[in-house]
């Protein structure tokens, strides 16, 4: 799970199953997804073929909520 906010990041790393890293500031949501997924692929946390789970939350509003799972 790739996050830009280092406080979100060390409560992540309290559950089990989730792999929080830190990503730099990215502009939207498709860029922050291309950069969590190479991050994942370069550090041989994720391969080709693997099923991954995408969650996504606008902090502003906390209105605007998704979850997409794709396989690598």
């Amino acid at each position: 799970m790739g996050v830009s906010d280092e406080r979100i990041l060390r409560r992540l790393r309290l559950y089990w199953g989730v792999e929080p890293i830190l990503i730099g500031d990215v502009k939207d949501y498709d860029e922050g997804e291309r950069e969590t997924l190479n991050r994942l692929i370069r550090d041989g946390l994720i391969a080709k073929g693997d099923l991954v789970l995408l969650t996504h939350g606008v902090i502003d509003t906390y209105n605007d909520y998704s979850i997409r799972i794709l396989r690598v």
